[in-house]
């Protein structure tokens, strides 16, 4: 990612909450996600919270590339738009 997209990338991030705060499912669906994992950690063996920890800290790394793989088409696509406007 080049300096200048990977500030904007930060910038992205830094305001993405103000959209979610415009999801009215969002909240619901953080907290139930939250209480599946509380329930989750109840039912297991210090062990497997262990590897659910592992887990879940691999899928919150292949999601952050995700979420960079789509900013980074969102800017190509924006960039394609922009060329031809001008085209």
């Amino acid at each position: 990612m080049t300096r200048l997209s990977s500030v904007l990338y930060q910038y992205v991030l830094e305001h993405s909450e103000a959209f979610l705060a415009l999801m009215p499912e969002y909240p619901d669906c953080r907290r139930f996600s939250d209480e599946k994992e509380a329930a989750l950690r109840a039912a297991l063996s210090p062990e497997a919270c262990i590897i659910l920890d592992d887990l879940l800290r691999e899928r919150a790394l292949q999601h952050g590339a995700e979420r960079e793989a789509v900013f980074q088409a969102s800017l190509s696509l924006c960039r394609e738009l922009y060329r031809s406007a001008l085209a």
